[in-house]
């Protein structure tokens, strides 16, 4: 971690995303670059289940963004991984950046902060402000998690008890321990544990022992110089140890213990720490036990350094009932002062900790407890009710003209323009609401009435606050700081402040009452306007045309959803999009909303090198399907189509946008999206997007990329060498995936890819379909077993045409062992694998052994089953011993496995591992006879295994035969 001399992080300009870095060059390829735009970075959830959050990590931002440039070996790295052709003038444009033309107004550190809300505005050029995406999330979010935490923490202790934060050594990482030292103070805790926080950024530091100090001790010790003098300076030195031994025996008389319980070691370590720190001196009680060894130990050298004027500032508990234990403390304290009137010994504090969450703090905290100080770790460091903020940074406004998102998810849609932020106070200085408004409106101001819309309310209400404050304040602008920014402990008691302000009703900590953030009228009317796709939507779809010769994908999609909108848009909407049409691609006054679409996708197409496309639409009636409630769905298979043929520099976008799409929740988009992947035929210049495809997240997504390779492979002249290098690393795992249909669709992409290469692999060319083929080969032999009947029976399949290609001759042994599991079969299949090829039998080991933990029994047992074959047909030179090592070590621990069929399947396997492994090490014999007699090596018994119990998936019955069929061969081929 490194920080500057104030003791902020220092983040590097790489420490992002490389999608921002991805978003940069189409930017900077697009002309974009210097854009003038505006981001907010907010939340959408108060943290915690809570009503409120405090924004912190404003200081570290400023410092990244002060010092933001990126390094020669910055920009190095950047174009090792970008496309290898990408302009070198774009590398040169990174190197010029910095933020200079930056401008931030934010919400001061400390203050509280509520869902939609912005924390940060950040404007500036469009590449640049999309770059500092990633830093300032992980700035913000994480520092205003645990200022948050640290309040509810405090407001649950209440203003009496002291919070100690001590959660470094169970922090993610030395920068989270740094940042969660730095915002637990923040938010209300008294000290920290952590030295550097105190170094760096001034917050207390506290801490004494533990008890690896005490229990070092035996009690034999020798301090060097037991002595010690008067606290006044005044007066003898006196023997510390020797006046403990003669207070410990008073004090065990009054409390009826034996002078010998107390242990010696832990009253030798409380008198080393006393001497080492006499005006200090806090006893940990329970490293033996607290009544009858801690606490006398502790009374003895308190009571002992009392004499001398000194005063013992504490005890920490560790363990046990810790109110409980510390209401005990406390009431000997009470008659131990009483007894050697000592009466400041009362009032000594106790501390405790011990994994204190949310509720041991209320417990601690209730009226009655004696607990003074409390010290929390994990709780606070590691927020574990909520381990992340949830902040993001969205696009509001380019160029001046508003941006807003539209999702299916209501909540996910953001707040369109450049806003200001106010906070409404009442009379008593109480929080009223806060209030979001363009940046254009004239602010309100105290004793006004006001007409706004609380967010998620179907209706305005009317306010007028007594006073009214500015959230946003400007700190950065063009690169330049505004004002110096507080200190932390200035933000502190800011927070502390803002928190004593708010109304307890929102302060609750469970299921408390949500704080109002309202919209002004005029924000409304935008967001409004632009969900209804009004026509500002249309008057700027037609600018970002204007301002690009090739249309988007993404321009393409919103006329396609258009298209099929179930409402028109108003009258007034409506002339809008007609005189936006005619003023740049002279299209004439529409008169249905459905029209006006259609006539604007024809002069899009038209206008962009796609008059044929407009053509064929005319001439197969295209059009008209499109219009049709009915027909919509053919209508955009027809258009795929034409475009395919006719205008392919179009569908690298339009594919990238639609593809998200299959994975809507709205049928409507969903189903437009799959109609137009069952229109694409000629996929080829799409590859590189079906391939990134096959890593999305949903199936339904794999799927349809799996599906559009297939096609494409069937295709005449298909890249089968390419697809063959492309899939490599890709396909094998989808064959292990945990989705039923992406493993059976890849297998079955796996078949057809060896069906259209066979003529290379019949004549050995040792190519990237042969090695997909051989990697491949373990999984779809162990995927006959598998659950799920699809993926078994493509598996099946595609084995067939590997045999069929590199002429194995193993087809009727791979059908017995898919319809009947029979050991023999796999046998033969095992035996011949292993001829052909020996070098990979260590590979088709290793990968079999990845399916011995197996959640499925018959996967599990199948695995089993394959090594024993495998070793049992293997030379002892073909396999390492380290390999045999780890295999018989796994079959061990499987001969315990509660499925008996596996468990007696991985005693024969590893009964074989044994054998081969004795086997390397038999002795050579040095004459030519004993040469010819062992130079093979020793026989093996052949495995047996038990019958499968698993259910099998015998197509016997469906060809009427009771072993396997002569037609299923043929069928299969």
């Amino acid at each position: 971690m490194e920080l500057d001399g104030e003791g902020r992080a220092v983040v590097r300009p790489l420490l992002t995303d490389l999608y921002q870095v991805t978003m940069a060059l189409g930017y900077w390829r697009a002309g974009r670059a210097c854009e003038a735009a505006e981001f907010e970075l907010f939340f959408r959830r108060c943290p915690f289940g809570g009503s409120f959050a405090l924004a912190a990590g404003l200081r570290d931002c400023i410092c990244f963004l002060r010092s933001f440039r990126l390094q020669d070996a910055d920009v190095q790295f950047l174009a090792s991984v970008l496309p290898p052709d990408t302009d070198p003038e774009f590398f040169e444009h990174l190197r010029a950046l910095d933020c200079s033309g930056v401008t931030v107004r934010a919400l001061p550190e400390g203050s509280l902060a509520f869902p939609g809300v912005p924390l940060l505005q950040v404007s500036g050029p469009l590449l640049l402000v999309q770059l500092l995406e990633t830093p300032l999330l992980c700035l913000v979010s994480y520092a205003s998690l645990v200022a948050t935490n640290a309040a509810r923490l405090r407001l649950i202790a209440g203003p009496d008890k002291r919070l100690l934060e001590m959660g470094l050594r169970r922090a993610q990482g030395p920068d989270g321990g740094f940042t969660a030292s730095i915002y637990s103070y923040l938010g209300g805790f008294n000290s920290s544990s952590n030295t550097l926080s105190g170094q760096l950024r001034g917050v207390p530091v506290a801490g004494t022992l533990a008890h690896s100090f005490v229990t070092s001790f035996s009690g034999s010790e020798v301090p060097p110089d037991p002595m010690l003098a008067p606290a006044s300076s005044e007066g003898p030195r006196v023997d510390l140890m020797a006046s403990v031994n003669l207070w410990l025996k008073r004090v065990c008389i009054h409390l009826g213990l034996k002078v010998q319980e107390p242990h010696p070691g832990e009253r030798a370590a409380f008198v080393a720490y006393a001497l080492a720190f006499p005006r200090a001196f806090q006893g940990l009680l329970d490293s033996y036990s607290v009544r009858r060894s801690g606490l006398p130990n502790f009374l003895a050298v308190a009571l002992a350094l009392g004499e001398l004027g000194y005063r013992a500032v504490g005890v920490r508990l560790d363990s046990g009932d810790l109110l409980q234990q510390a209401q005990e403390i406390r009431g000997i304290f009470r008659t131990v002062g009483a007894q050697f009137q000592v009466p400041w010994l009362e009032s000594v504090p106790i501390a405790v900790s011990n994994n204190i969450d949310e509720k041991e703090l209320a417990r601690l905290a209730q009226k009655g407890s004696e607990v003074n100080i409390i010290g929390i770790g994990t709780s606070v460091v590691t927020c574990p009710k909520q381990p992340s903020m949830g902040c993001v940074y969205k696009l509001v406004s380019v160029g001046g003209q508003p941006r807003m998102k539209l999702t299916e998810d209501p909540e996910k849609q953001t707040l369109p323009g450049s806003k200001a932020a106010f906070r409404f106070l009442g009379s008593d200085g109480s929080f009223l609401l806060d209030l979001l408004q363009l940046a254009e409106e004239p602010p309100p101001k105290a004793g006004q009435e006001l007409r706004v819309w609380p967010q998620g309310a179907q209706e305005p209400c009317t306010v007028k606050p007594a006073q009214v404050e500015l959230l946003l304040r400007l700190c950065l602008q063009q690169g330049q700081l505004c004002e110096p920014l507080p200190s932390l402990e200035e933000s502190r008691t800011f927070a502390q402040q803002s928190l004593s302000r708010l109304n307890p009703a929102h302060k609750q900590l469970q299921s408390p009452t949500v704080y109002p953030v309202a919209l002004s009228e005029k924000l409304r009317a935008l967001v409004d306007n632009l969900s209804a796709g009004g026509p500002l939507v249309a008057a700027e779809l037609w600018r970002s045309l204007s301002r690009n010769q090739r249309v988007n994908g993404q321009v393409l999609v919103q006329l396609l959803w258009a298209l099929k909108s179930a409402a028109g848009p108003e009258p007034e909407a409506l002339a809008h999009w007609s005189h936006s049409c005619m003023s740049w691609l002279k299209v004439f006054t529409c008169l249905t909303a459905l029209s006006c679409t259609v006539e604007a996708l024809k002069a899009l197409l038209t206008g962009d090198g796609g008059r044929m496309v407009v053509t064929v639409m005319e001439q197969v009636g295209g059009w008209r399907r499109l219009v049709g409630a009915h027909t919509h769905l053919e209508g955009v298979l027809l258009l795929a189509s034409a475009m395919v043929a006719h205008a392919d520099h179009h569908l690298r976008g339009l594919f990238a946008d639609l593809l998200p799409r299959l994975r809507s929740a709205n049928d409507l988009q969903r189903l437009t999206a799959m109609a137009f992947f069952t229109g694409i035929r000629h996929v080829n210049t799409l590859l590189p997007v079906l391939l990134r495809a096959l890593g999305e997240g949903d199936a339904r997504l794999v799927g349809a990329a799996l599906g559009a390779l297939r096609r494409l492979l069937l295709q005449p002249g298909a890249p089968v060498r390419v697809l063959s290098s492309e899939l490599r690393p890709r396909l094998p795992p989808l064959l292990d995936d945990a989705r039923d249909s992406v493993r059976a669709s890849a297998a079955g992409l796996l078949g057809t890819l060896v069906r259209r290469g066979q003529r290379g692999l019949r004549l050995g060319l040792r190519g990237p379909l042969r090695k997909l083929v051989l990697q491949s080969l373990v999984p779809l032999l162990l995927r006959l077993h598998d659950s799920s009947r699809d993926a078994a029976e493509s598996s099946e399949w595609t084995l067939a045409r590997c045999d069929q290609a590199l002429r194995w001759g193993l087809l009727e042994e791979m059908v017995t062992v898919a319809h009947y599991d029979s050991p023999e079969a796999l046998s033969r299949v095992c035996h011949r694998l292993v001829q052909r090829y020996p070098s990979h039998v260590k590979h088709f080991l290793s990968q079999t052994q990845g399916y011995l933990r197996s959640p499925q029994d018959t996967l599990r047992r199948a695995a089993t089953v394959l090594i024993g074959f495998l070793v049992y047909h293997a030379s002892p030179s073909g396999v390492s011993q380290d390999l045999l090592d780890s295999l018989f070590q796994d079959l061990g621990q499987l001969q315990g496995d509660p499925e008996s069929a596996v468990s007696a399947a991985a005693h024969v396997s590893a009964q074989q591992v044994a054998l081969l492994a004795r086997a390397q090490v038999q002795p050579r014999r040095s004459s030519l006879l004993g040469f010819i007699r062992h130079h093979s090596y020793p026989t093996r018994p052949h495995p047996l295994y038990d019958d499968s119990p698993f259910l099998r998936r015998s197509l016997a019955g469906r060809w009427n035969c009771p072993e396997p069929p002569l037609a299923v061969l043929e069928l299969t081929l």
